[in-house]
């Protein structure tokens, strides 16, 4: 019947009775080691006493069982370090998308304003091209009508040396009954002339208005422009800017995850070690394995039993021999 128990410090390479999980893991590190691992000398080729044996192999098992711990607490506080690196980068990768977004919607304004002030500036200059080409009938007209003043201010200066003749005329001509007749029409003509004149004015002055208007309206596009223009150059930088920050987290964050990745696998070696090493166990027993790769407890004390019984065994074989040679 196998002992729940150990009565005595039995050894693989360690004591396996103080901690059954570290000492188990241990010895099938140094059995794959075969650097580390010294095999047990045969009967005939001893050449040191079994205690200066035994106490050579404590001072190595606890030397490297202690290389053993250490490593393990690296390996604990890097797994922290790198969990809290993790959330860090997750945390700064969303704040960045954040920023990301806002900068595509503010780049999507500047964008829109842009094509609204490029549609600005071609009414401008549909409106400006309406204009020049009012300006310009304006101007045929005003001329016209100069040379109309011209000719009208000759005929009027030609015609002035007939007033006498005009008087004479009117006295002869029964179509015109007095002088005042002939002046009415002379003044309805010069009426003509003065409204013509004012149009003329009216016309110089809107055509000036119109002109200042349309060179203020085309500094003003082009401020605006060249504003917009500056606007897009600075997010375009800050955008860059932001792409490089996204990319260089994004690659740190896949190293750690590369990281985890690797832990997560040696410990499932582990796993596998332990039950191949309990399933060897049984089948030198005939009997069927229960327990399971993640019942690392349960595999654990079922081992420990398995060598204390094996050691056990050894001791009462080896003091069978010394009381037989006695």
């Amino acid at each position: 019947m196998p002992r729940t128990e150990p009565i005595h410090q039995l050894d693989a390479i360690g004591c396996l009775d103080k901690n059954t999980i570290k000492s188990v893991g241990e010895y099938f590190a140094s059995k794959l080691n075969n650097k580390n691992f010294r095999k047990l000398p045969d009967e005939y080729e001893i050449d040191q006493s079994p205690d200066v044996f035994y106490l050579k192999c404590a001072r190595e098992h606890n030397l490297l069982l202690q290389e053993q711990m250490e490593r393990i607490a690296e390996s604990k506080k890097l797994e922290i370090l790198n969990v809290n690196r993790e959330i860090e980068l997750c945390k700064q990768q969303i704040k960045l998308r954040e920023k990301f977004v806002e900068y595509s919607k503010i780049l999507k304004e500047v964008k829109d304003k842009g094509e609204a002030a490029k549609v600005t500036i071609a009414n401008e200059i549909n409106d400006l091209e309406s204009a020049s080409a009012k300006v310009k009938f304006c101007k045929l007209h005003m001329d016209a009508l100069k040379m109309f003043k011209t000719q009208f201010q000759k005929t009027v200066n030609d015609y002035e040396v007939y007033d006498d003749f005009m008087n004479d005329f009117i006295k002869s001509n029964p179509v015109y009954e007095t002088p005042d007749h002939f002046i009415a029409g002379m003044d309805a003509l010069l009426m003509a002339y003065v409204e013509m004149n004012d149009m003329n004015n009216g016309l110089e002055e809107k055509f000036i208005m119109m002109k200042n208007e349309l060179m203020q309206t085309t500094r003003e596009a082009a401020s605006r422009v060249l504003r917009m223009k500056n606007e897009l150059e600075l997010f375009q930088r800050a955008y860059i800017v932001v792409r490089n920050e996204v990319q260089e987290l994004e690659e740190k964050l896949k190293r750690s995850k590369h990281v985890v990745m690797q832990k997560d696998l040696e410990n499932r070696m582990m796993e596998q070690g332990l039950y191949n090493l309990g399933e060897m166990l049984c089948k030198r027993r005939n009997i069927s394995v229960e327990f399971r790769k993640n019942e690392v407890d349960k595999i654990c004390k079922f081992i420990k039993t398995e060598v204390e019984v094996l050691r056990g065994t050894y001791n009462i074989i080896k003091h069978l021999e010394k009381d037989y040679k006695k």
